[in-house]
């Protein structure tokens, strides 16, 4: 049976290629969408859109915090090339905003 829902799992629209991928992080029943400059990651959400996405296995956010990066990885494929799938810049306030995720996941 394919997983269909996990709590901070990675997600993108169905078929959407990585190089044009939106890419989301699941929190519940919402969808928060990750973007080049975010501030807050519950900034631009979408609750019950799951039908026209897919969970990407294997895919994690990472935070390079003294960098102010974040990145899409891919864990199968640590110290090759291809192991980032996508990155961008963020704010302030953006590995605060995270806490809710690191308090479930603990």
């Amino acid at each position: 049976m394919e997983t269909k829902k996990v709590f901070a799992g990675i997600y993108k629209y169905k078929g959407e290629p990585n190089e044009l991928a939106d890419f989301a992080i699941l929190y519940g029943e919402t969808l928060c969408f990750i973007e080049d400059g975010i501030n807050d990651i519950f900034s631009d959400c979408e609750v019950g859109g799951l039908n026209d996405m897919e969970l990407v296995e294997g895919y994690s956010l990472a935070v390079k915090a003294s960098e102010k990066k974040w990145q899409i990885r891919d864990s199968g494929r640590k110290n090759q090339a291809d192991y980032i799938i996508a990155e961008g810049n963020f704010g302030d306030n953006f590995v605060k905003s995270l806490k809710p995720f690191k308090i479930v996941l603990s």
